[in-house]
């Protein structure tokens, strides 16, 4: 952020938080499809699962099974680190 402010104005700057996630089909051949999760939705639905952390991809995730059967992956885009 101090790179940025360096350069340009603070008044000038939007800071954008990715709230939001990606829930992904694992298996293939199921009748769901992939979709981006709003930061609502994320919330309610987490607190449901155990959160798995990716220590290279530095996101969280948890698995579940859907409605239809299929094995699903949701991806987490959220920063817990700003403070």
């Amino acid at each position: 952020m101090q790179s940025y402010l360096e350069k340009v104005p603070a008044n000038k700057l939007i800071l954008a938080v990715p709230y939001y996630g990606y829930d992904w089909v694992v298996n293939s051949g199921s009748s769901s499809q992939n979709s981006v999760m709003p930061y609502a939705q994320v919330l309610d639905q987490s607190s449901n699962y155990k959160i798995i952390w990716d220590s290279i991809s530095e996101t969280p995730s948890y698995n579940y099974t859907d409605n239809s059967g299929a094995n699903m992956k949701y991806i987490m885009k959220m920063s817990d680190r700003l403070e």
